[in-house]
């Protein structure tokens, strides 16, 4: 079951620029009518605090930052799964686990 809270990656206050970018994989996508988040394991060490102009994997997602209670196998909290909700609970199907997504800003040119 996920616990959520709100928290910023390693307590960084940045956003995604245009010019920055974060590799993550999907790890889970909730079941229709069961909520809609998607859990997302980020792949590269970069801070991030998502925006109104944040897209995962090319969908708009809302601007919350929360990290589901995630064990690793020997135990320990894994840091590293967060969890978003697409803008819109249509777009829940778009995303597929396993997938590698990027998590970016929408640009002036992408509107």
């Amino acid at each position: 079951r996920a616990r959520n809270r709100a928290r910023s990656c390693r307590g960084s206050s940045l956003t995604l620029g245009k010019e920055m970018s974060v590799r993550m994989r999907i790890e889970y996508v909730s079941p229709e009518g069961r909520g809609h988040y998607v859990f997302a394991r980020r792949l590269e060490e970069k801070d991030f605090i998502p925006t109104s102009k944040s897209r995962l994997g090319g969908i708009a997602i809302r601007p919350v930052l929360s990290q589901p209670r995630s064990l690793k196998k020997d135990g320990s909290v894994d840091l590293e799964i967060f969890a978003f909700v697409p803008a819109s609970g249509a777009d829940l199907s778009k995303f597929s686990v396993g997938s590698e997504v990027i998590l970016e800003e929408e640009s002036a040119s992408d509107r």
